[in-house]
């Protein structure tokens, strides 16, 4: 057995007795010493007092010859150190020592000097522990006074004479330890005997038995009865083992019963479960026909996504090349001041109507990753008033261009950051802006902001911070019946279809955002006396000062706005280095577009050279450095991301040039592969003057800070 129970009773016995002898050795020992202490101090006390009675006497009579074999007897007693009588004056008078004649006692022993003067002078006894003659000692000292004292002339009349007795306290303590040391020996001794006698007992009167009766039980399983052993004791060992024969009787019983009625049910499941299989290979067999057919439909419709997606992001591709041609030229031409007003007009409905099919290109795209479900929220930190006033710094130049005002309350009281997706909640507040401009011809529009529900049916019961949006104007209005389908995609109102703008979609693509992010979107409208639509959007407070720098590839939609805006501000970017100065390369295989982006580039007063490939950029650059490359995505031989990847992590370790990529590809996949592959800007097909002036002063700003 690994834990006998004798040993744990041993064990534990014996530590008891050892704890508890060894706690009342600790305790003799302590108040032995008290005791022996005790005993020394009264011993000196007493010697003290006997000197003190003797010593007035036997000077008087002048038999200090008596007095100093007194003290010579005291000093033979055992523990006896020092014995002194000390005149008023301090002056030793009689000690067991007599070579130390008439001397100042306390130049004797210096420690004892405080004390000495203290009894002489207060006539209190003063009992202390110190070392004398190189040994812990007790000294007691008690003061007395005689009239012999004046008699002889002694100068300190108001101090006492001193009788003092020094007991050494190292044979006092080395004989309470010889004692604890006896009582420990014979501890020992008589704690061993008390085991050996628990062992023999527990042996005989409750080990044996114990295992007769485990030997018994262990032949009735053999047997399946239990023959108990006649020997054994009736007691509670005797009481223990009828009471295990009458509990294993009755286990034996009920195993019986319940073994008898597990027979029974294993039966029945049987059964049962012949009866299941079959029903389950059948439904398995239904199960597996309908899972390959979802299967198929599954795939068949992720094909059929696919093919959609890609199909329109080809289509996109191929309708911006063209429309960069068109655009690209007519910005050049609307540029050149030899241009009639007629001309100048009709560019500028050429323009127009191409902006027109470019927004619902990418309103379609937009539209396409919705319905895909692959639209994510991209949520990153921000402040709500930087993103208000970027809100209106676009669209402040339509404001000023239909002589309309722009009014803007905020009534939030946020005065740290939020986390929400920040260009989503742009595009929103750009498109109700954008139509309420557009469909306002006198007044104001309105742009209101509160943390609180104003006038909203939000049914919302969410912890979160909600923020609500108004955007009011006093245009046309809307019609009653179209109220319900505004939101529709593609769908135009009345007052919509008279204007010959938009596409159908921003307004249903305001709700998908809106809705994305945890929000909705309503409208009223009174026909002739303007719309106001209001949205919300749930947010998350955020603390600190800290704003997450996003992606700012702005979406196609807002590029108009964004280009008036520039025209206004292009002259608050410092130019650090000349156009001249700039060493250009653009790569493009479109014999169009390189001529349309030459063109722009000589506008801005630019110089370049073109390379047709990926292939034919690497080759230029062994012959010559450049500052900027301006790459197309999709070219032959080798695309944009693979040339950008060789000149960034293979080739050219020493001037690595900026590139900045140009493509017809605006989707966000596309534009993270490109900052992915090392490039340092994006600008979307079709080309803007604007946009390339400003990626060319970035540009420039960042060489010249490195």
């Amino acid at each position: 057995m690994k834990k006998s129970l004798s040993r744990q009773l041993l064990i534990g016995f014996g530590v008891s007795l050892v704890v508890v002898g060894i706690s009342t050795l600790w305790i003799n020992y302590r108040l032995l010493q008290n005791d022996l202490e005790q005993q020394v101090q009264r011993r000196a006390q007493s010697i003290a007092r006997s000197l003190e009675f003797a010593t007035e006497g036997l000077i008087e009579y002048g038999n200090e010859s008596i007095l100093q074999r007194m003290v010579q007897n005291y000093a033979t007693l055992p523990t006896v150190l020092e014995i002194a009588i000390v005149d008023p004056d301090g002056k030793t008078m009689v000690t067991q020592d007599q070579s130390q004649g008439k001397s100042s006692y306390a130049s004797l022993y210096p420690e004892l000097a405080t004390y000495l003067d203290k009894a002489a002078i207060t006539g209190i006894e003063v009992v202390v522990e110190t070392k004398i003659k190189d040994k812990m000692a007790i000294v007691h000292i008690l003061p007395f006074s005689s009239s012999l004292f004046t008699k002889t002339g002694q100068n300190n009349i108001d101090r006492r004479g001193l009788a003092i007795t020094a007991i050494d306290l190292q044979q006092v303590q080395q004989e309470a330890w010889r004692t604890f040391l006896t009582s420990t020996i014979t501890m020992i001794v008589g704690t061993l005997a008390i085991l050996f006698l628990m062992v023999l007992l527990i042996q005989i009167y409750a080990l044996r038995p114990l295992k007769k009766l485990n030997n018994a039980i262990a032949q009735s399983k053999t047997t399946g009865n239990i023959a108990l052993p006649k020997s054994l004791p009736s007691n509670e060992i005797g009481y223990l083992a009828n009471t295990l024969v009458t509990a294993i009787g009755q286990l034996n019983e009920f195993e019986k019963s319940k073994n008898e009625e597990l027979r029974k049910i294993n039966t029945q499941l049987e059964q049962l479960s012949e009866s299941l299989e079959l029903k389950v290979i059948d439904r398995t067999a239904e199960l597996t026909m309908t899972n390959m057919e979802l299967q198929q439909a599954k795939e068949v419709a992720q094909e059929a996504s696919k093919a959609k997606s890609l199909f329109l992001a080809n289509m996109s591709h191929e309708l911006r090349t063209p429309l960069n041609a068109i655009l690209g030229f007519t910005q050049l031409i609307l540029d050149d001041n030899k241009v009639t007003e007629d001309i100048a007009e009709q560019l500028q409905i050429i323009n127009r109507s191409g902006e027109h099919l470019l927004a619902l290109i990418n309103s379609v795209l937009v539209m396409s990753k919705i319905d895909s479900g692959s639209q994510i929220l991209n949520t990153n930190d921000f402040r709500l008033d930087g993103l208000i006033k970027t809100v209106s710094e676009i669209i402040e130049f339509k404001i000023r261009k239909k002589n309309l005002s722009l009014v803007i309350e905020n009534n939030t009281n946020i005065p740290n950051l939020i986390r929400t997706d920040e260009l989503k909640l742009r595009q929103i507040l750009i498109n109700l802006l954008n139509n309420a401009v557009k469909f306002t011809s006198v007044g104001q529009v309105i742009l209101r902001i509160s943390d609180n529900v104003q006038n909203l049916n939000s049914s919302n019961n969410s912890q979160n911070q909600y923020l609500y949006f108004e955007v009011e104007d006093t245009g046309l209005g809307i019609e009653e019946q179209d109220l319900e389908n505004i939101f529709q995609p593609f769908f135009q109102s009345e007052s919509g279809r008279q204007a010959y703008e938009g596409t159908g979609l921003g307004l249903s693509i305001s709700r998908q955002f809106a809705n994305l992010m945890d929000g909705d979107i309503s409208v009223s409208s009174i026909v002739g006396e303007g719309s106001v639509f209001r949205f919300y959007i749930a947010v998350e407070l955020v603390e600190g000062d800290s704003v997450e720098p996003i992606s700012d590839i702005t979406n196609d939609n807002q590029l108009e706005s964004l280009s008036d805006t520039a025209k206004s501000k292009q002259q608050q970017l410092p130019e650090q280095q000349l156009p001249e100065q700039l060493r250009l390369l653009i790569a493009e295989d479109s014999i169009v577009n390189q001529k349309i982006i030459l063109k722009m580039l000589d506008s801005c007063g630019y110089k370049a050279d073109v390379a047709n490939n990926g292939v034919e950029v690497l080759e230029k650059l062994e012959i010559s450095d450049y500052d900027v490359i301006l790459m197309d995505i999709q070219m032959p031989k080798m695309d944009g991301l693979e040339a950008a990847k060789h000149i960034y992590h293979e080739l050219f370790p020493f001037h690595k040039p900026l590139i900045i990529a140009v493509t017809a590809n605006i989707l966000a996949e596309n534009q993270e592969a490109c900052f992915a592959a090392g490039m340092y800007d994006y600008i979307s097909k079709p080309v803007r003057i604007d946009s390339l002036r400003q990626a060319l002063q970035r540009a420039s700003l960042h060489l010249a800070s490195n």
